[in-house]
């Protein structure tokens, strides 16, 4: 039976050594390889998505949208033109961010200062939730929980399945890197496809936890987050995957994004985690 929306998609798979506390902490890497924290903004929220667009950065929690300007320190709402819902995907194309909530997609062309509805034609699966989103040029790519991969190649007019090898339909995450594109499947782990033939193979080597919460990717590197498993790097397209997530003060990762310095991870119960994107590569290629 397909749950009926992320939460409890989720929910209903935590392990028993998880403790729902309702608050968020924002933890920010220091040069000496330690974690600190600070207060931030982002009590009593989880946070289910994050991205970044120049020096902001976006996350998307169950209480709508947040946006930092200094690397996490301090947050504020921008929710303005957004009904009160769960934000559980984002993601940046040009001067556009796209946002996926339990029903539908919104748009916002001026860095989230206001949202407004974006037709996506996918109106017959609304109810199945947006999980996930990646853009390409004028390619819209939407996750879905129990109908797999939606494309759009025409900036959203139009709209064909694609699910061609994909043997898990509920897609958390997906992730476009050049002419790759990665879904991942929450107990089905990762699938690799290309833009222009979308027929999906499974990426797995070295994964512990096949249900994937989130995947980011910087130049060569691809980070995924899994779901009590941690986080993963692979810097061979995916083939192989390591776990690099020492530090983190549980394993149960729900966002993540990189920034040409940083990369983020927002965890269960625990806020948003940032570290070196240097240091976290050194030794990985």
């Amino acid at each position: 039976m397909i749950p009926a929306n992320r939460e409890s998609c989720v929910n209903k798979h935590l392990t028993r050594n998880v403790l729902l506390m309702g608050t968020a902490l924002i933890f920010v890497h220091m040069a000496s390889g330690q974690w600190t924290k600070t207060t931030n903004g982002l009590w009593g929220v989880n946070t289910y998505s994050l991205a970044v667009k120049g020096k902001n950065l976006f996350a998307g929690t169950n209480s709508g949208v947040f946006l930092s300007a200094d690397n996490g320190a301090s947050w504020t709402s921008a929710n303005i033109g957004l009904p009160k819902s769960s934000i559980f995907s984002i993601v940046v194309s040009d001067t556009n961010i796209f946002i996926g909530t339990d029903k539908k997609i919104f748009l916002s062309t001026n860095n989230g200062k206001s949202w407004t509805e974006f037709f996506s034609g996918l109106a017959e699966y609304n109810h199945h939730n947006v999980l996930s989103l990646a853009i390409n040029g004028n390619n819209i790519f939407v996750g879905t929980n129990g109908y797999g991969v939606f494309l759009s190649p025409d900036n959203g007019s139009s709209w064909t399945a694609a699910n061609l090898g994909l043997m898990n339909n509920i897609v958390m995450a997906l992730s476009v890197k050049g002419n790759t594109v990665f879904a991942g499947t929450w107990g089905g782990g990762i699938y690799r496809s290309t833009i222009n033939t979308t027929r999906w193979l499974p990426v797995n080597s070295g994964l512990t936890d096949l249900h994937i919460r989130s995947i980011a990717s910087r130049d060569s590197a691809i980070f995924t987050g899994t779901w009590g498993g941690g986080i993963f790097l692979s810097t061979n397209n995916g083939l192989n995957w390591t776990e690099v997530d020492s530090g983190l003060t549980n394993r149960h990762i729900q966002s993540l994004a990189v920034s040409e310095s940083d990369i983020y991870t927002g965890i269960y119960t625990g806020g948003v985690w940032r570290r070196s994107l240097s240091e976290m590569l050194k030794g990985q290629r």
